[in-house]
Parts: C-alpha cells; structure tokens; sequence
C-alpha cells in the first residue's frame, strides 16, 4: 500500500543521504553568509588596488625590475597552480562553522583591465547591498533598546525585513522572540533544566536513538563533527530533554536538525523551546511521531500545488513516473537544514519561525520554479531524479528564490486557509491508509500461520 511505502521513504532518503555524503562530501559547495561576503569583499577591494599599483609600475627605471613586477602581475592574475590552480580550492569554516570550499580567480583569457573592474564591481556590490541590509535593521531594533520585543504595530512591519533576511547578529534576539509566541502560556521558565535534573539516570529508548545520531547531524559544522566537537553536549541534552517533555514523539531523526541549527543561535533553553514551538505550535500533528502522517500529508499537498502552479513540469514528471517526495519529504522534515546552502536554510527559518509552515511551500514550489526549464530539459527518469538530488544544493541564489516565494504570480491564491483543508483532506486518506496496513498486519498475526513451502520439517508440523 501506498502508505507503508510513504511510511519507509524517510529511511530511504537517510541511507541516500549518509551515501551521498560518503561519496561526494568534499565537492559540496555552500553559498557563503553574509559576514563571509564582507571579509571577501575586502580581500577583492585590495586584491585589485594590488593589482593597479602593479600596473601602474609596469614601467620602472631598472630593468631588473621590470621582470620582476610583471611576474608579481602575472602571479595576482594567474597564480601558480602549486598553490591556487582553477581545479583547487581552499577549505574554509563560516562564521556559522559551516565548511566551505572557495575559490577566487580570474576568468580564462579575461584581461587584467577587465578583471580589476569585475573585482572592484564584485566588492562594491557586495558591500552596498550588505551595508544597506544591515542599516535598515540597526535602525530598526533602536526602538526596542533596553525593552523586550513584544508584538506591536512596529514588529508588524517587520514582515517584508525578516523576508529578506536577519542579520547574525540580531537572530538569536528574533528567533527567540518568534518562538515564545508560538508557544504562548506553554512556556514555562527553568523547566527545561527541571527536566534534566529530574530524569538524570533514566533508561529511555530515545536515550539510544540519540546518541546514534548525534554525529550524523551536521557533519559538516565543526561544532558537531566530533564527540567533543563544543556543540554536541548542548545538542545532547536539549534532545534528552525534549524527549522527556513530549513522551509521544520522544526522539525522531529530524529533530536532531532542527535542534543543532537553533544552537548556532539560541541558548540551550531556548533551542529546547524552539523544538517545542516546532512540533507542538508551528507543524501540523504528527509530524515526527512513528507514523509521520502529517510528513505524508505534506507531500500529498505539495504534490496538488506542483502540477497547479506548474502544469507542464507536473505532466512531465507524472510521464517518467517521478516520485519527488523521495527528494522534497526531507527538505520537509528537516526545515531544509543540510539540503540547500546555510544561507538559504537560514532565510527560510528566518520566515518559517516568524510566518509559519506554509512557508516550507513556498520555498518548496520556489525551488521547483526556478529549476523548471532544467528538469523539463531532462529525458529520463534518471537523468530527472539525478537533477532533482542537485537543485536544492545548487539554491544559492537566496534572493531570487525569496523574491518567487513571496512575489511571484505563480504564488498567488496561495492562503493558510487552504493549505490547512488540503492537508485534512489528505490526512484522513493517510489515515485510512495506514490503518488498512494496520488491519492487513494484525490479520496476519492473527491468523498465526506462516508456511515455508521450501523447508521440511521432520514431524511436519506447521511453523
């Protein structure tokens, strides 16, 4: 039955995961953050005027050292290919501790005029528009010096600002103020402790589970890539401890994830709450239970917005038999964390805590938009799938894929109000799919017989 396929899928996509970072660990490439950008920039911006002052010494009054300063010119636009050829690259962790591999060099046959003014260009950019970003939310969060963020008429407006993007350094304060009003009255200070003390010591299966996977989290941020990487113990005991606080999902792979990404920028309560405010306020139902019915649920309705908002890829998909939950139930399951670029993941958490799941739709379908034609241009299954593994990493273009999310005709008729009864719909189907697999599994106990056709027994009873 379908939903017993469903039911596995989340297992399969780990086991393509875990294989695929194997394999090809070392060519994933992340877009860098913006704190990155600015280092970068700077390093362009005298990286250029080098290369101008050299030029402008190309012609000295000694010819000893006229060889030389074309060397050193030579070396700034083409460097050695010991040390930073076109195929290396230099492996670098973010601010995030994320690692990155970059690679900085002038285009094949690009002229030293033409490589200054692209670096210059690159560096003015990237300045402005972080500089900018960054102004508008200084200006913002003076208004709330000294006083709690509570909901007003200013947070309101901060909609369209959160869209594109929350400053590092602000974050933690914004994250932390989406997550308590999600969870509301719930909230309760000192019991995330309290639970700690209070089950130290206490057998639990999820105790197990969790300590399985606290090493496959992100191995790719230096905070949790060893047992005494400085965020593993954090990440430990704030699982353990949800775990004990919602003794009906205990732990579940997933939510490892979520909880690892909230401490790059939460303290350890707060992350607890905001796996709280997750699962119990933001998600629907049973998301991370044992039956995941409302991850199944998800997929059924993203798969009606796909062949609505994109009738040809839909057709085209359906026609190479496509099944892309395969690929698009762990972006769900995760929030994104791992599957697409850091800063992408955290422009879509920055409005998934602030506006809610629907959001995950939006970035889901954005990612199909942007990549249509690519898929479309595909011939077999194969070569579809191979490229749906590929899109979600190649996302780096934060701000393309934020401006089709929220603002794209594609989006429009696209209301909370007819997600939620899609996804009833389909939860009851799931439902009644589940339950038949249920019935179909107890009538085979029940009945207690199981024949062995090709084994002989020497008194010829039935197993």
């Amino acid at each position: 039955p379908q939903a017993y396929k469903d039911q596995n899928k989340f297992l399969s996509c780990e086991i393509v995961e875990l294989n695929q970072l194997r394999s090809d660990d070392s060519d994933a490439i992340r877009s860098l953050n913006s704190k990155l950008h600015e280092k970068e920039a700077e390093y362009i911006r005298l990286q250029s005027k080098h290369i101008i002052l050299l030029k402008e010494a190309q012609t000295p009054k000694l010819n000893q050292d006229s060889e030389l300063v074309s060397q050193m010119m030579q070396e700034a636009i083409q460097p050695d290919h010991q040390t930073r050829d076109r195929s290396s690259s230099e492996t670098l962790y973010d601010s995030y501790g994320f690692k990155h591999e970059l690679t900085l060099d002038a285009e094949p046959e690009e002229t030293l005029d033409l490589y200054v003014r692209r670096l210059d260009q690159q560096a003015h950019q990237t300045d402005e528009s972080v500089a900018s970003h960054i102004a508008k939310w200084d200006h913002f969060m003076t208004q709330f010096v000294g006083r709690d963020l509570v909901e007003s008429d200013e947070l309101k407006a901060m909609k369209p600002m959160i869209r594109c993007g929350i400053p590092k350094n602000y974050r933690g304060r914004i994250w932390k103020w989406c997550i308590r009003e999600h969870v509301g009255d719930t909230f309760m200070p000192g019991l995330y402790k309290h639970l700690l003390a209070e089950n130290a010591g206490q057998p639990s299966v999820a105790l197990n589970q969790i300590e399985l996977d606290l090493l496959r989290t992100l191995p790719s941020n230096k905070y949790y890539n060893s047992p005494d990487a400085p965020g593993i113990a954090k990440l430990r005991r704030v699982l353990v401890a949800f775990s004990w606080y919602n003794t009906l999902v205990g732990y579940c792979q997933g939510l490892n994830r979520l909880a690892a990404l909230a401490l790059l920028f939460l303290e350890e309560e707060d992350a607890f709450w905001c796996l709280v405010a997750v699962v119990d306020h933001i998600l629907p139902p049973d998301y991370y239970n044992k039956t995941l019915l409302g991850s199944q649920s998800d997929q059924r309705v993203l798969r009606v917005y796909i062949s609505e908002k994109m009738p040809r890829l839909s057709a085209h998909l359906d026609t190479c038999d496509i099944d892309f939950s395969l690929i698009t139930f762990n972006w769900f399951h995760t929030i994104f964390i791992d599957n697409l670029p850091i800063e992408t993941t955290l422009r879509i958490w920055d409005t998934f805590l602030h506006e809610g799941s629907k959001v995950l739709f939006r970035f889901a379908i954005a990612i199909f938009k942007y990549n249509e034609e690519s898929l479309l241009a595909q011939a077999n299954s194969i070569l579809i799938f191979n490229r749906l593994r590929s899109i979600a990493r190649e996302a780096s273009d934060v701000n393309k894929l934020t401006q089709i999310a929220f603002y794209d005709p594609v989006m429009r008729s696209f209301s909370r109000k007819k997600i939620n009864a899609r996804r009833a719909h389909f939860r009851q189907i799931v439902q009644a799919e589940l339950d038949n697999v249920d019935r179909q599994r107890s009538h085979t106990v029940m009945s207690g017989v199981v024949r062995f056709p090709d084994i002989e027994s020497d008194d010829e009873e039935v197993l």
